[in-house]
C-alpha cells in the first residue's frame, strides 16, 4: 500500500504542476529571492519612512519598492540591483514593475557568479510602468541583474517588483 501512496502522491503532483502551466500561470522564480543593489534609499518622508531595501524587490508585494540612493551615489544615473536565483536556470522572460522614477535606459544582465556578467537585452527609451522582456532564446544563468543607466526624472531609480520566468 505504501508504494500505491507513493506514486499517487506523485501523480498528483505532476498533475498539478502540469496544469499550472496549462492555464498560462508559470512559477516566478525570483519570488522571495534575496537581491542585492549598488545603494538604496534610507528611511524618509518620502519613503513612508522605510528603507527601500533590495530585497523588496522579491517580496511579490507590488506596494513595496526598492529605490536607489540618487543622494549619495557618485554617479545618480549609474545603479543596478540583482536576484540570486539559488542555481542556474534557463529564463525566458523578465518582468520589470517601476515606479515613475525608472530608467529611461537599462540593460537586464545574466551572471553565474555575480561578478562577470551578459547583457541579454538592452532598453533605450523606456517610459513604460511594466517592462516585459521575452527573449526569443532562453539564457541561462543563476543571477539577474538590472543595470540602470538614464534616468527618466531628477530622482533615483525605483522597482516595485522583478519577475523572473
Amino acid at each position: 500500500m505504501k508504494g500505491k501512496i507513493s506514486i499517487f502522491l506523485a501523480a498528483a503532483a505532476c498533475f498539478f504542476c502540469l496544469q499550472s502551466y496549462a492555464d498560462g500561470t508559470r512559477p516566478n522564480l525570483a519570488l522571495n529571492k534575496p537581491a542585492v543593489c549598488s545603494s538604496f534609499e534610507k528611511a524618509n518622508q518620502y519613503n513612508g519612512n522605510k528603507d527601500s531595501v533590495p530585497g523588496l524587490v522579491t517580496d511579490g508585494d507590488k506596494q513595496t519598492r526598492w529605490s536607489s540612493d540618487y543622494f549619495n551615489d557618485a554617479d545618480p544615473n549609474l545603479a543596478w540591483i540583482y536576484v540570486d536565483l539559488g542555481s542556474k536556470v534557463d529564463i525566458s522572460e523578465v518582468k520589470i514593475f517601476w515606479e515613475a522614477a525608472m530608467a529611461k535606459v537599462f540593460s537586464i544582465e545574466v551572471s553565474d557568479d555575480a561578478k562577470t556578467w551578459t547583457s541579454i537585452s538592452d532598453i533605450k527609451g523606456n517610459f513604460l510602468p511594466q517592462t516585459d522582456v521575452k527573449i526569443d532564446k532562453p539564457v541561462s544563468g543563476r543571477y539577474v541583474r538590472i543595470n540602470c543607466k538614464e534616468r527618466k526624472t531628477q530622482y533615483g531609480y525605483s522597482i516595485f517588483e522583478i519577475e523572473v520566468y
